[in-house]
């Protein structure tokens, strides 16, 4: 398979994973009431301290799987460089946008946690 279908199968991927996400939010915020009139802080106020520290916990593990996920990327962008230096370029523009993406899912957490602790 050359590299053009790996990617396109890739980003296959991401985009069945990003619905299958945005789908179970809206199901969880539906269930939990948000939907109905009651505000989300409402049912954040409800969260007992259990509830808080998983969340806490579940930032950690986020924040370790992005620097888990980085490193790769680091190494798979030195390898692609090592093996084509001519396009260090376009390697370089892939890898912030993924360097990004991983970001992104953390501060996510970090806001809904931070959302929480209220």
């Amino acid at each position: 398979m050359d590299n053009t279908k790996k990617l396109k199968n890739l980003f296959t991927i991401i985009y069945i994973l990003f619905i299958v996400s945005l789908l179970i939010s809206i199901v969880s915020l539906k269930a939990l009431g948000a939907g109905e009139g009651e505000g989300i802080t409402n049912w954040l106020s409800n969260i007992n301290i259990s509830q808080k520290a998983l969340g806490t916990i579940g930032l950690g593990f986020a924040a370790g799987g992005a620097a888990l996920g980085i490193g790769i990327l680091g190494r798979a962008l030195l390898e692609g460089i090592y093996r084509n230096p001519q396009t260090t370029g376009a390697m370089l523009v892939w890898f912030f946008v993924a360097f990004a993406l991983a970001e992104a899912q953390v501060l996510y957490v970090l806001f809904i946690v931070l959302a929480m602790l209220k």
